[in-house]
């Protein structure tokens, strides 16, 4: 299926999917990562967040999974367990879904 010229088969990229768990007695939290299938596209938008104000983003990264803003992505694996070790990981900063016409959830739009 096709959405904003991206073949939802086609998502052929891989990317590491990190989500703050718990935090441990120092404020430090843990994270669980999830490898996920996804296409990657840099690309320079400004747009305005859910609270209104303006963001720039710098690549978006078109997904099935279930991604939320405050998550971190990194193209590709890896066998770190903190973003904060790997300079190429991005945090989500929006999320867009697309809708089929039965109003489920096709594909997701991560702004980053």
């Amino acid at each position: 299926m096709e959405e904003n010229g991206v073949i939802t088969e086609d998502l052929i990229e891989t990317a590491t999917l990190f989500d703050r768990g718990a935090q441990d007695v120092y404020g430090r939290p843990s994270w669980t990562k999830t490898t996920i299938k996804v296409r990657w596209e840099k690309r320079n938008m400004i747009f305005y967040d859910e609270n209104g104000r303006i963001v720039r983003a710098d690549s978006r990264v078109f997904t099935q999974a279930d991604v939320k803003p405050g998550q971190y992505l990194y193209k590709g694996t890896t066998a770190a367990t903190d973003p904060a070790d790997l300079p190429d990981a991005r945090q989500i900063i929006a999320v867009k879904d697309i809708y089929t016409l039965d109003g489920s959830v096709n594909l997701r739009v991560a702004f980053l």
